[in-house]
């Protein structure tokens, strides 16, 4: 639900900021309010002992997360029609990723059932390439539905990454860690834009107060990701994470006025369809595996 909504946050605040600049000041924010609000809760020191592995681990699940993916994900909604981008951020990279680097079991329906979705999301690219949007133009949707794409698979990448972590990092300071290499790394790259155009952004009090309430969103979203999609399998989470487009196109139809083309409503169907016959599978393989038990 929650990234269902931020791209509201991405096309307000770009009026007057670039990408790179509301990603800066959205990551500080959000780093800021998790030190200051879950203090208790997280040990500097301990951050400071960590083992190289796991610390560098944690570092690149920032980087893919909200360093690259979130830089991706705001280019594709402040460029692209909001429905087709959410349809395509839907896109089942994470359940590949947990087969490819987690080598996870997977039955042969479940992967027919993600090859489902991720036809619907091939079919909803098709769709904005081919100019099949009945939504009022976007100054670049070729542009936005790459960068979905590409975002889908590094937020996959943060969200794998998790069960890869040996449980030294609690759920606060994984989550002050992820944001904070995220703050710094854009504060770079923000600077450096600045610095090669030449001018501050007009950043408004309004601009401040709404990447306060993204950066709140954004935390509930990491805190969300490593504590509930850490405990269930890939292909289970992937499609969970697919209902993302259903909330996303009423944002886009209520907010926007932007209507799916008739492709993309095939193409959502399609990942409709997969959430659905992939929670049928895995409600049928639990009272197997509890006989065999």
């Amino acid at each position: 639900m929650l990234g269902s909504v931020m791209g509201i946050f991405s096309r307000e605040l770009a009026a007057n900021m670039s990408v790179v600049e509301q990603v800066c000041l959205r990551s500080i924010f959000a780093a800021v309010l998790v030190l200051v609000v879950c203090s208790r809760w997280i040990h500097l020191d301990r951050l400071a002992r960590a083992p190289r592995r796991e610390l560098a681990l944690v570092l690149a699940r920032g980087m893919s997360t909200f360093v690259i993916a979130v830089t991706l994900g705001t280019t594709a909604f402040v460029n692209g029609h909001y429905g087709a981008v959410a349809i395509v951020m839907a896109t089942p990279m994470a359940a590949l990723l947990s087969v490819v680097l987690l080598r996870e079991p997977a039955r042969a329906r479940e992967l027919l059932w993600v090859a489902l979705a991720f036809s619907g999301a091939a079919l909803t690219i098709y769709a904005g390439v081919a100019g099949g949007e009945t939504a009022a133009p976007r100054p670049h949707p070729q542009l936005a539905l790459g960068a979905a794409l590409l975002g889908s698979l590094f937020m996959a990448f943060g969200i794998v990454g998790q069960r890869k972590q040996s449980g030294y990092f609690n759920a606060h300071e994984t989550a002050f860690v992820m944001l904070s290499v995220a703050a710094v790394v854009m504060t770079v790259v923000s600077g450096a834009f600045i610095a090669w155009r030449g001018s501050w952004p007009a950043i408004t009090g309004y601009d401040v107060w709404l990447s306060v309430v993204a950066a709140l969103a954004n935390i509930a979203w990491v805190f969300a990701a490593n504590y509930g999609l850490a405990r269930v399998r890939g292909l289970v989470a992937n499609n969970v994470l697919a209902l993302q487009p259903l909330f996303a196109t009423l944002v886009g139809v209520l907010v926007y006025g932007e209507l799916i083309s008739p492709l993309q409503a095939v193409g959502g169907a399609l990942i409709i369809a997969a959430i659905v016959l992939i929670a049928r599978e895995r409600a049928g393989a639990a009272p197997a595996a509890a006989t065999r038990a």
